[in-house]
């Protein structure tokens, strides 16, 4: 008892007399990480989600920024392809 008793005080005396230093509080390179500010609502369903796809909360977003992605590409053809039907439609009907 007296032992855990110990290394509480000690730990108590570490915090109260060694100042934490700013670059303690956070090692994430910021260089390579970067933190994100969403609704809880957003984050809790996010995080629903990801467990029940067997994915990190990570995982999970940049999962979902690739479905954008690939969203976002198809659409772009789509657009793409239409507009050269279009052109070839005039062009034909200039032709004729």
């Amino acid at each position: 008892h007296g032992a855990n008793q110990n290394k509480i005080l000690t730990g108590l005396y570490n915090l109260a007399y060694n100042p934490v230093k700013e670059k303690d509080l956070c090692d994430m390179d910021t260089e390579k990480w970067k933190s994100i500010l969403v609704p809880k609502d957003v984050y809790l369903e996010i995080k629903k989600i990801a467990a029940k796809e067997g994915r990190t909360l990570g995982g999970q977003l940049r999962f979902i920024y690739s479905q954008y992605v690939s969203e976002e590409q198809k659409r772009v053809k789509e657009l793409v392809d239409a507009e050269m039907t279009l052109r070839k439609a005039k062009n034909h009907s200039v032709m004729s």
